[in-house]
C-alpha cells in the first residue's frame, strides 16, 4: 500500500510521519516493524535515508510547545481545566499527554495538524482507549457532524453505549457520555 501511496503523491516524509504518529497511541513495539517496512520500501525506491528531521521541539521545549499545541486544538481553557482538575498522582498523565502526544508528535512538521488529528482519530478507532479525547479534539476543531466523523463514531459507538454516530451528535456530541 505504501508503494501505491507514493505513486499517487504521498511524499516520503509524509509516509514516515504517518508511521511516527502512531507511536504515542499504540507504542513503539507495534510501530517498529512498520517503520522498518517503510524504510525498506523507501530505499527500494531510491529515497536517501535518513530523511530531514521534522521535529520542532527538544527536551527543553517539548512540554511548553506541546501544551501550546494542545491548547490550539482543544482550547487553552480546556487544557487549563485538565491540569487544574488532575490530582497530584495523576498530574504526570497530563504532562505526558502535553509533552509526548502534542509536543513530540502533533507539533512535528511534515504533516499539518488537522491531518495528524484525523490520523490520531483513525489510530484510536483501532481499539485504544483514547477515542473520546480524539473525538473531543475533532469536535473542538469544528468537524462535528460531518459524514466522515459520523461514520467513525458509528463504527465505535457500541463501545460507549451509543447506537450510532447520529445518536452521538443528537446527544449534543458529548464525549463525556462515552466515559
Amino acid at each position: 500500500m505504501l508503494g501505491a501511496a507514493l505513486i499517487v503523491g504521498v511524499t516520503p516524509v509524509e509516509a514516515k510521519e504517518i508511521v511516527y504518529q502512531a507511536v504515542p497511541y499504540v507504542g513503539m513495539a507495534k510501530v517498529y516493524d512498520f517503520l522498518h517496512a517503510t524504510n525498506e520500501v523507501l530505499t527500494e525506491r531510491g529515497v536517501q535515508l535518513p530523511l530531514s528531521d521534522q521535529a520542532t521541539t527538544n527536551t527543553e521545549t517539548r512540554a511548553d510547545k506541546g501544551r501550546e499545541v494542545q491548547g490550539q486544538i482543544i482550547g487553552a481553557d480546556r487544557v487549563e481545566n485538565l491540569y487544574a482538575s488532575a490530582s497530584e498522582d495523576q498530574m504526570h498523565i497530563q504532562r505526558y499527554l502535553s509533552a509526548n502526544c502534542f509536543g513530540d508528535h502533533i507539533a512535528r512538521d511534515g504533516i499539518d495538524t488537522p491531518t495528524r488529528e484525523l490520523l490520531t482519530l483513525a489510530i484510536c478507532m483501532v481499539g485504544t482507549l483514547l477515542l473520546p479525547a480524539a473525538l473531543l479534539a475533532q469536535q473542538a476543531r469544528g468537524f462535528a457532524a460531518q459524514p466522515e466523523l459520523d461514520l467513525a463514531i458509528t463504527y465505535t459507538a457500541q463501545r460507549g453505549g451509543v447506537t450510532s454516530g447520529s445518536s452521538f451528535w443528537a446527544q449534543g456530541g458529548s464525549v463525556e457520555a462515552w466515559s
